[in-house]
């Protein structure tokens, strides 16, 4: 009897002792190649690793050539957690269901403002100086603050497509390239482009002038799928969030050029849909006057 019983005791040990399979998520995290493909994956595998540590997920970066790639995985709901602009944000939340939990603070602000660029030697002025001159757009139709709120600005100072001639680079960097080079009068691009580090050592000595800058409206979002759950959800929030807490973090944080990252809520993106509805014509409230938050 006392043999049998301690023979059930070592079976119940035997049991209990048996490794367990990882119960770890693998998700997949897209971020957009605002700043190119090897520069992006270089800045944020470490903070992606540290936040796969602190969450406890097995999470693998993917960053696309470009930005039609990067929206053509988006829209095929391809990434568990996406770092987009604010176009991407509300078209994937109509289309696909994405939510925005997180926002960029750069440069201490949680805002960021489109504006348009020229040469300090420039004799252009204001934005009607512009009419039949070469305006360069950074990052694609699709790009939230150098090209459709860059628009929005010309359109709003009277200035309609046929009245100047536009084209548009893969990033904002390359339309500011174009800039220094003399390929273009004037180029869209964010308001605090001259304090960039990649734009200071283009320029150099020479210098940027700002014509018009737009009101400022919500920064880059990051997303989730709808897909995951609540926990999951809290869990990848909460790792992002501890960047702001420790020295380490913030040392991840600023390899991306962030100063923090903080909460975001859908009803701070309603102001991009105006500009989106005004330039593209694209309506992408998920009810015109009732949005969730």
């Amino acid at each position: 009897m006392i043999r049998n019983r301690l023979l059930l005791i070592t079976f119940t040990l035997a049991i209990i002792a048996i490794p367990l399979p990882s119960l770890a998520k693998t998700l997949t995290v897209g971020v957009f190649p605002r700043s190119g493909v090897e520069k992006t994956v270089t800045a944020y595998t470490p903070l992606i690793e540290y936040v796969a540590r602190q969450s406890g997920f097995d999470i693998r970066l993917d960053v696309p050539p470009d930005m039609p790639s990067f929206w053509k995985r988006l829209s095929a709901g391809e990434y568990d957690i996406a770092h987009m602009n604010q176009y991407h944000y509300v078209r994937s939340h109509f289309e696909k269901g994405y939510v925005v939990i997180l926002k960029n603070e750069e440069f201490g602000k949680d805002t960021i403002a489109s504006a348009l660029w020229v040469r300090e030697d420039s004799p252009i002025r204001t934005l009607a100086d512009l009419r039949g001159k070469w305006v360069v757009l950074g990052g694609g139709r699709q790009a939230m603050v150098a090209s459709i709120m860059a628009t929005d600005m010309l359109e709003q100072a009277g200035l309609e497509s046929q009245d100047y001639f536009s084209r548009s680079t893969l990033h904002p960097l390359e339309a500011l390239k174009s800039l220094y080079y003399r390929q273009a009068d004037a180029a869209g691009v964010g308001d605090v482009a001259d304090r960039m580090p990649g734009v200071k050592k283009l320029f150099g000595n020479d210098r940027l002038r700002m014509v018009a800058r737009s009101e400022p409206v919500t920064h880059l979002p990051w997303g989730v799928s709808s897909r995951l759950d609540d926990s999951t959800v809290r869990a990848i929030k909460s790792a992002f969030l501890s960047l702001n807490d420790s020295m380490k973090g913030k040392r991840l944080l600023k390899a991306v050029n962030l100063t923090a990252i903080r909460p975001a809520t859908d009803r701070e993106y309603n102001e991009h849909r105006e500009i989106i509805l005004r330039v593209l014509d694209e309506n992408y409230y998920v009810q015109k006057d009732s949005l969730q938050e």
